[in-house]
């Protein structure tokens, strides 16, 4: 992660997007989104299962797995 966004010198921004299956599966997508050379790019950081409670605190950790 480091190495390749060193080159950028925009803001980073990151996203995430949790999804529960119809039979209560639950994941979390961590994303990524810049603008670098006259484009916006987004790369998806991880994709997780979520096996905890979604609480901030639980949310916070995964996230800080994936940085």
């Amino acid at each position: 992660f480091l190495t390749a966004t060193k080159s950028i010198t925009s803001k980073l921004h990151i996203g995430i997007d949790g999804w529960s299956s119809p039979n209560t599966i639950s994941f979390l997508g961590v994303m990524l989104h810049f603008h670098h050379k006259g484009a916006m790019h987004h790369l998806i950081l991880d994709f997780l299962p979520m096996t905890k409670s979604h609480t901030g605190v639980e949310l916070t950790k995964e996230i800080a797995k994936c940085l």
